[in-house]
Formats: structure tokens, C-alpha cells, sequence
């Protein structure tokens, strides 16, 4: 994604990827990155939603590479929102820790 190349499919992946990682492990210790927040994690899903929307720049790989005309809206949408369900379907299939799962442990 830092060179231009795969926007869309690129994006989809860091939103999956940050998804997770908020809900997993900054969810309990609030919003504000200074405290362990997810902060950061949703700065970099807006982010990665800008630059799929933006597509490829000038200077890209993609545009290089001929490979700009997949960087269509429609497509782009498409891969942020797969990529959101990848995240979603990736926390559903979590397993609970043992001492949360086991009631009498607590």
C-alpha cells in the first residue's frame, strides 16, 4: 500500500487487520492511544478507506503497472467491505480465554 500497489485489496486487508486488532486488544482500555486505546486503529481504517477511495496516485505502482483500471470505486467499496466482514468473521471464530470461558475459575 505504501508504494501504490493493490489500493483497494490492500486496504481491505488493513481494515480486516485493524478490526481485530481493536476489538481484541485496545477494546477494554477506552478510545485514547496514550492509554492502550484503539485510537490508532481506527485512524489507520480511515486512512486505509481514504486512500482506496482516492486510488492510485500519479507515481504509483498500480499506475505503472497498468494496473489502475481496477482501481474503480465500486471495487473499492467492495474490498473495504470485505475486508470489514473478514474482520468480523475472524472475531466470531475467536475462542474465549480458559478463565473467561470457565465461570467457576473467576
Amino acid at each position: 500500500m505504501a508504494f501504490g500497489l493493490g489500493g483497494p485489496l490492500a486496504a481491505g486487508i488493513v481494515v480486516a487487520v485493524m478490526l481485530v486488532a481493536a476489538r481484541t486488544a485496545h477494546e477494554d482500555k477506552g478510545y485514547f492511544a496514550q492509554g492502550g486505546g484503539y485510537e490508532l486503529a481506527a485512524i489507520y481504517v480511515t486512512s486505509a478507506f481514504a486512500l482506496a477511495l482516492a486510488g492510485p496516485g500519479n507515481i504509483s505502482l498500480d499506475k505503472a503497472l497498468k494496473l489502475d483500471a481496477f482501481a474503480d470505486e465500486r471495487l473499492a467499496w467492495l474490498f473495504l467491505i470485505g475486508g470489514g466482514a473478514a474482520g468480523m468473521l475472524a472475531l466470531q471464530g475467536r475462542r474465549m480465554p480458559d478463565a473467561l470461558s470457565d465461570p467457576a475459575a473467576a
